[in-house]
């Protein structure tokens, strides 16, 4: 998936977000409807209380996917304690 992409370079080089930001397209589909705010978050489009709200919003597993992904982001920010 492109956001696991995006977190494995932003390891390599922690300038954030990346010049190329690896073209996560616009308005790309998925199933999930929390991960339009993931994509959105990636793209720094959308902040890390943007997921964390839509994610309290959703049921059990938009929360879930909330959390895991603010966790892979600050992860690839090099935030370890908040990840």
């Amino acid at each position: 998936e492109i956001v696991w992409d995006i977190a494995c370079l932003l390891r390599m080089d922690p300038t954030f977000p990346p010049p190329n930001m690896m073209s996560l397209p616009p308005g790309k589909k998925d199933r999930r409807p929390i991960m339009s705010t993931v994509y959105s978050l990636f793209r720094g489009e959308a902040s890390e209380k943007d997921l964390a709200e839509a994610g309290h919003k959703g049921g059990p597993g938009e929360e879930f996917y909330a959390l895991l992904y603010l966790g892979l982001f600050a992860e690839a920010r090099g935030e370890i304690s908040k990840a």
